[in-house]
């Protein structure tokens, strides 16, 4: 049986790995948290809206990624830390995030998108693909063996959101989880003002992190593999360039992260709780195989192969475009 030590050790690893968007493996009712829900009456949530309002207007880039948008296109995205041994989510950070960002911090999004592409669907799926994870990779400043193959890249996102979505199913079966503020202060609810002050705490230790006028994404990029970085960011500004360009009458807006959290939601219990072992079978499977020195070197000629064609298509205007219709489509799909 699991205790609460192992189980952090494995929550740690998993946000390691995406320490600057983190996957939402909170539990159940804390995985995407919304402030204004938290407040204790109406008047007290618009108060919340009005200070988000102001917060975001004017800005003009995702303070994760730094891919330039509108205020409109922005959402606050609160991202949590879990103590299992005190049951304790802690609202760790809170950042305006575009919607590619908001939208790859669910795992159930990201474990849906990363399933196999199967050879009778579109075939430019997998260049689209590509163009989402290495957003992911880019931001979270994933090393360059993973970034430098297709492969890899997409193995590394499918195991990780897989490994993400076992630790919300999880945490969601323990009871007694509390909710606290950055500064550990126990929020609830109920009590008047509680969901102001966790979002003026929030709004301060965003602004104390952005002194350096870098976001978060920016500063793990430097702080990597400069060629790895480089080149995750291309693809960065290509994923996001598919939100800002895609048409309103044929896109779906994913403006709120638990509509994009809700992918997940719409299975029963028992298909949730065999999603997880399943999934890390088959991408066990799929690391043995890769490991393999021949599927290796052929992995990297596909790459220099798939690169060239990528960058062409990049230059093709409306290109990107299909990569939120991808996402969106997925969405419906799963809703």
């Amino acid at each position: 049986m699991a205790t609460a030590a192992s189980l952090q050790a494995h929550a740690d690893e998993i946000s390691a790995q995406a320490a600057v968007l983190p996957l939402a493996a909170a539990p159940k009712g804390f995985d995407h948290l919304d402030i204004a829900s938290l407040a204790d009456s109406p008047e007290a949530a618009n108060k919340v809206s009005g200070i988000l309002s102001r917060a975001v207007a004017g800005l003009r880039e995702c303070q994760l990624c730094g891919c330039s948008c509108s205020a409109g296109q922005l959402g606050f995205l609160v991202t949590t830390q879990l103590d299992f041994a005190a049951r304790s989510v802690r609202a760790a950070a809170g950042h305006f995030a575009c919607e590619v960002c908001r939208a790859l911090s669910s795992p159930g999004l990201l474990l849906e998108l990363s399933m196999p592409v199967q050879q009778s669907e579109d075939p430019s799926r997998a260049e689209q693909l590509q163009e989402i994870f290495m957003h992911f990779a880019a931001v979270n400043a994933a090393p360059e063996r993973i970034t430098r193959s297709p492969e890899a890249l997409a193995l590394w996102v499918q195991e990780l959101a897989s490994r993400a979505y076992s630790m919300h199913v999880v945490a969601s079966s323990l009871k007694g989880w509390q909710l606290h503020s950055p500064s550990g202060q126990l929020v609830q609810p109920t009590t008047a003002g509680a969901a102001e002050r966790l979002l003026q705490e929030l709004l301060q230790k965003g602004a104390i992190s952005k002194t350096d006028n870098a976001t978060p994404g920016k500063r793990q990029q430097q702080s990597g593999s400069s060629s790895a970085a480089k080149a995750g960011k291309r693809k960065s500004v290509a994923a996001h360039e598919a939100v800002a360009g895609g048409s309103k009458k044929k896109v779906r807006k994913l403006a709120d992260v638990p509509a994009a959290a809700a992918l997940a939601g719409k299975q029963t219990s028992a298909q949730q709780a065999e999603l997880a072992p399943k999934q890390a079978a088959k991408i066990a499977k799929q690391q043995k195989q890769q490991r393999q020195p021949a599927d290796m070197h052929q992995a990297q000629q596909q790459q220099a192969t798939k690169q060239q064609k990528q960058q062409q298509q990049q230059q093709q205007p409306g290109h990107s475009t299909k990569d939120q219709e991808l996402v969106a489509k997925t969405a419906k799909a799963s809703t």
